[in-house]
Order: structure tokens, then C-alpha cells, then sequence
């Protein structure tokens, strides 16, 4: 079977990388086409066989941007005698859709989001997700959450929708997330307890709590620090709230990483209090490394798989910087349960998301 993964960014990503190659090992003529330029996306899957493209236009955005690339979808697909495509995120999932009238193929929307649209007012963002749920013929629920939240709130109809969790070939990351850096970070942040984040710097993902939580303990004296792996709009607000708190000496602003691996290896705990996600990629790589987290419950798919105080801790969602202060501070006091959660996580993690769990669903719907 020819199958496409039509999606947005060029940036590694070891959900999409792993089941572009099961889809490969399994005999499918795989296909990548994203409307960014080609990257380390593009790089890591042609290493499986898959054969990786860009549209190349110019004009992402506006009506203007999903008229071309709608345009060039249909041609795509065309050229290519496309099966099957899975399309990502909300503007591939549309440009996708709309194709469908011109083009046969089978399309599967891959659901990346569950109220983040709402939670940030993005006009754009609410009008295209309810166009997209109403036209695109299968959609794809990476977690119980956002399964329960688009046929609970969204009202779309359960037979429209399949449960696939997202699945990890964890060995990827050990191949272009990790170079041995993880013991001269360590010395470069040498506090007695490092907590590290792993998320873009917008509003949704809460960093300024995370600011909130850490400096409640320093200022008792605690010897902590909070490196904040990411880019994106509020940087610079970000910096200016560490500069006017004087907290640029213990919370970090590196940007963007590729060597992530090293950082969480290197950090002893990972911290994370979005309030919003589908199935989050950074938590489960910190159970890989073997780092007990901190998160909110009812956010994604956290409360399925981290069990609090046992692997990680669930800290109120509407009010998390009391309990992430004792979580922090309880793991300060007890270096030894930093090991002991950390691997039961990764338990939980490589048992509950290996690629290998999956890979029977993918088959079981490109059969129907």
C-alpha cells in the first residue's frame, strides 16, 4: 500500500518517525510531504526507507496558503498513486479533507490537540478545527482524553473516531537525541537538585508557574535550578520576568535543543504543568531517561500512566504550585526515590507506548 504523512514542521519527531518506519518494515511504500522545508524530519525518515518531500511554497498561511497547498496535495497524491494519507494537526487535516473531493484516497486525521484553541482564543484555530472535524471522514484519538473530549464536548460521532496511542521506537532517540553531554551539563548546572522542562514557551504550557514553584523554595534556601529546553512567542517576556525577579542565575532560557537526551539524563527531575495537550512526547522521553515528573491530571493522557507518588506526582491543575513546591521538596529530602520513580516510569512507559503495541492497530484500519 502507498501511504502518505502529510504534515506541517520539519523537526524531529519520534512519534511519526517510529510509525513511518513499522510502515516501512511492514511492506508499505511510505511517503512524507510537509509544507515546511525539508529538515531533520525529512532526514531521520528517509534513514527507514521513507521517501521524504516539501511543498516548497511560500505562502503557508491564509486562504490564499490552503488554496495552494491544497493544490499541490491533490497533484501529490496524483503523481504518486496515494492510498492512504494521515494527515497531522489541524491545517493538514483540512487541506487534506478538502482534497478528498478531487482526489480518491482513504484519510485518517491525526487529532494533536484537545482545548488549546479555546484556552488561547485563536479564532483561526476554533473556525478550522470545526470545519475539519466536519468533513474529515476518520479521525484519529491519540489519548482517552482527547477521544473523550471530542465525542463528549465536540459532539462528534464515536464510529467517526479510532483510539491509537501514539508509539515510540525509544532507540531513535538514542541516535539523534543523546551525544554524551549529559555529565559536563550537569557541571554546568551543578545544583543539588535540577529540574528541567521540555515545551514551547506559550501561555498553554504555564512556565511563569513553573518560575512561581521554583522560587517559593529559594527563597527558603534551597539549592535548585530549572533549565527550560524550547522557543517561541513569550521568550522574551519569560527573560524579562527572570530579570525582574532576579532568578536568571537559577532558571534557564537555553532555547532549543537537539541533544534533549543529555539534558534529561543530566537533570533529576522533569517538570511540566501544561494545562493542555493531546498525548505529550516530552513526558514519556523523560520516563525513558528514568526521571520521575511532575504534571497536572486531566491533561492528556498524564492520569493513564503517571501514578502519583509512585512514578511521578499529579499536582492540581487549577491550583499546581502548592503541590509542585512539596513534590520538589519531597525529592529533594529523598535523592533515593528519584531512582526508584524514575524507573518505574520508564516501566510504564516502554510498556504502555512501544511502537510494537501499535503497530497492529495501524494494520487493522489500512485492512478495512
Amino acid at each position: 500500500m502507498r501511504i502518505l504523512v502529510y504534515f506541517i514542521g520539519n523537526s524531529r519527531a519520534v512519534d511519526q518517525q517510529s510509525v513511518m518506519e513499522m510502515l516501512c518494515k511492514k511492506g508499505h511504500k511510505v511517503f512524507l510531504l510537509t509544507h515546511f522545508p525539508k529538515g531533520d524530519l525529512h532526514r531521520n525518515a528517509e534513514k527507514y526507507g521513507v521517501k521524504a518531500f516539501s511543498a516548497g511554497l511560500k505562502k503557508n498561511n491564509g486562504l490564499s496558503g490552503y488554496i495552494k497547498h491544497t493544490g499541490f496535495l491533490i497533484s501529490f497524491v496524483r503523481k504518486n498513486k496515494i492510498d492512504v494519507v494521515f494527515a497531522h494537526l489541524q491545517p493538514a487535516g483540512l487541506i487534506a479533507s478538502i482534497a478528498r473531493w478531487f482526489v480518491k484516497f482513504k484519510l485518517y486525521y491525526v487529532r494533536h490537540n484537545t482545548d488549546e484553541h479555546l484556552i488561547v482564543r485563536n479564532r483561526n484555530a476554533i473556525f478550522v478545527n470545526r470545519v475539519v472535524n466536519s468533513i474529515a471522514p476518520k479521525i484519529i484519538a491519540p489519548s482517552e482524553k482527547v477521544y473523550k473530549y471530542i465525542t463528549e464536548v465536540e459532539k462528534i460521532s464515536p464510529g467517526k473516531i479510532t483510539r491509537i496511542n501514539y508509539g515510540y521506537n525509544f532507540n531513535q532517540y538514542l541516535e539523534t537525541d543523546k551525544t554524551g553531554q549529559a555529565k559536563s551539563i550537569r557541571q554546568q548546572f551543578p545544583a543539588r537538585l535540577l529540574l528541567v522542562s521540555v515545551a514551547r514557551l506559550i501561555p498553554a504550557k504555564r512556565h511563569i508557574l513553573m518560575f512561581e514553584a521554583v522560587s517559593t523554595l529559594l527563597k527558603q534556601g534551597y539549592d535548585i535550578e530549572l533549565i527550560c529546553i524550547g522557543s517561541g512567542p513569550l521568550k522574551e517576556t519569560l527573560e524579562d520576568h527572570l530579570t525582574k525577579n532576579n532568578l536568571t542565575e537559577k532558571i534557564f532560557l537555553p532555547g532549543p535543543k537537539t541533544n534533549v537526551f543529555d539534558y534529561l539524563e543530566a537533570a533529576d527531575v522533569f517538570l511540566h504543568l501544561s494545562e493542555t495537550e493531546a498525548s505529550n512526547s516530552a513526558v514519556k522521553e523523560a520516563g525513558y531517561c528514568r526521571k520521575p515528573v511532575i504534571v497536572c491530571p486531566d491533561v492528556g493522557d498524564f492520569s493513564d500512566y503517571v501514578q502519583n507518588g509512585i512514578n511521578g506526582f499529579l499536582v492540581k491543575k487549577n491550583d499546581p504550585v502548592p503541590g509542585t513546591v512539596e513534590a520538589i521538596l519531597f525529592l529533594y529530602n529523598n535523592p533515593e526515590a528519584i531512582k526508584t520513580m524514575g524507573q518505574k516510569l520508564f516501566d510504564t512507559v516502554t510498556e504502555e507506548f512501544s511502537i510494537n503495541k501499535v503497530a497492529g492497530l495501524y494494520e487493522k484500519i489500512l485492512e478495512e
